[in-house]
Formats: structure tokens, C-alpha cells, sequence
């Protein structure tokens, strides 16, 4: 058995489990971890608990810290710029293709490949999105 903290990026998603170490950790607390993307903040989905290692993929990671209060502001900040991002980041790629497009929210990933391409109709169509 191996002892793991459950931790998720996004509000809905994967559960990834981290190891503790022998820090306190419970729901909702922020961490802070490295992952395959570099260091990231995530939240605590579940208390510490034991876990068959089938279940965990090694190496498990251990946390890097504890989320500080700078870390929660930095968070609050860069959400409030993710539709910006995200958008501008869409609108980077399509502008190199030949025709018309109109970009709708999808599920933004930090390489923007969640969004939602749609070739945008002539303006005498009925489309529901023109």
C-alpha cells in the first residue's frame, strides 16, 4: 500500500494521486506539483489514504509544496485571463488557413487544442451561429 493524495487540475477531470510526504494535506487545500508540463497548482480532491500500488502509475511524484498565498492570487489572476488567452491563441492559428472560421469556446487546454473550429457560413445563411 502506498500513502497518495488525490489531486485534480481543472474543476472536472482526472483525479492524479501525488505523494504527501509528511506534510498535512486535506480537501480543497492547494498544492503544488510538478508535472509532465512543469510545475503546476492543483487542488486536493482527498484526504491523504492508502492505495494498492495497481492503482497509481510510478514513479509517484511527491508534492513540491503546500500552496502559498501568492500562489492563490496567482491563480485567481491567470484564470482571469484564460478566455483572452485562449481565444488569441485560436485566433494565431486560423489565420493562416484560406477560409472563414468562427472560434467557440471548448475545453481549453494550456495548448489551446480544446477549441471548437467552425467554418462560418455566407451571410445569407440561416445558421444558428451567424
Amino acid at each position: 500500500m502506498v500513502k497518495v493524495i488525490g489531486v485534480k487540475f481543472k474543476t472536472s477531470g482526472r483525479i492524479y494521486y501525488f505523494d504527501p510526504l509528511d506534510l498535512d494535506f486535506h480537501t480543497g487545500d492547494g498544492v503544488i506539483v510538478e508535472t509532465s508540463r512543469g510545475i503546476e497548482f492543483g487542488d486536493v480532491t482527498c484526504d491523504p489514504k492508502e492505495v494498492e500500488e495497481t492503482e497509481i502509475v510510478a514513479p509517484l511524484k511527491p508534492v513540491v509544496r503546500m500552496a502559498t498565498e501568492e500562489d492563490w492570487q496567482m491563480r485567481d489572476e491567470y484564470a482571469g485571463k484564460e478566455p483572452e488567452a485562449f481565444y488569441c491563441s485560436a485566433a494565431i492559428k486560423v489565420s493562416a488557413w484560406a477560409f472563414s472560421v468562427r472560434i467557440l469556446p471548448g475545453s481549453n487546454t494550456r495548448h489551446a487544442s480544446g477549441c471548437c473550429l467552425q467554418e462560418a457560413a455566407p451571410e445569407s445563411s440561416s445558421a444558428p451561429w451567424s
